[in-house]
């Protein structure tokens, strides 16, 4: 079993590998989703509405300069810096039997793509005209924030 991003819900990975059923695998990965509803792809539709994503990879270098050019600086500094949450269950990556699988990291990414719009979203967003991680995006955005820096 493994913790799921610090929750008490786990990825049962005993038995389960790349030649595993989708049924089985389906059943794994549901136990982990929690939230997941909030998404619909009604969003898309909406008038004034422009849905964005972002590359998580780049969430600390790339996004953070697009953000800079979105938000507005903040008017009051907090007194000392808010300290990270430290979970109860220390993640352990090395010991996750996901990413030991190859072949089942494929499956699962395959059936969270193909039946979680979510992550049919995500996966046809990144790399798109709407990913603000995307160089170009990046590159504009390093600019805008040089600019008004100076």
């Amino acid at each position: 079993y493994e913790m799921v991003r610090g929750r008490a819900e786990a990825f049962d990975c005993d038995g389960l590998s790349s030649n595993s059923s989708n049924e089985e695998i389906a059943d794994a990965v549901n136990v982990c989703l929690r939230f997941i509803g909030r998404y619909d792809n009604k969003l898309m539709k909406l008038q004034h509405v422009q849905l964005k994503c972002f590359d998580f990879k780049q969430q600390f270098k790339s996004y953070i300069y697009y953000m800079r050019t979105k938000l507005q600086a903040r008017r009051f500094v907090a007194d000392e810096p808010k300290k990270q949450v430290k979970t109860p269950w220390p993640r352990h990556k090395d010991k996750e039997c996901i990413w030991k699988d190859e072949g089942l990291k494929r499956r699962v990414e395959e059936y969270l793509v193909s039946e979680v719009p979510y992550f049919r979203y995500c996966k046809a967003c990144v790399g798109s005209e709407n990913d603000v991680t995307r160089p170009d995006v990046v590159d504009a955005a390093e600019a805008d924030v040089i600019n008004v820096q100076v």
